[in-house]
């Protein structure tokens, strides 16, 4: 999930994680989102 962060405020195009990692669900996604737009950090 630190990657979707850098992701968000736009130091990586891309949160795509390498094998053997599992992607994270869309809510997961979404959690992080609202946490980040909460903090200010996006």
């Amino acid at each position: 999930m630190a990657k979707e962060i850098l992701r968000l405020r736009g130091v990586f195009t891309s949160a795509y994680p390498r094998l053997p990692a599992r992607k994270p669900d869309e809510t997961a996604f979404r959690e992080v989102r609202e946490m980040c737009e909460r903090l200010g950090l996006i």
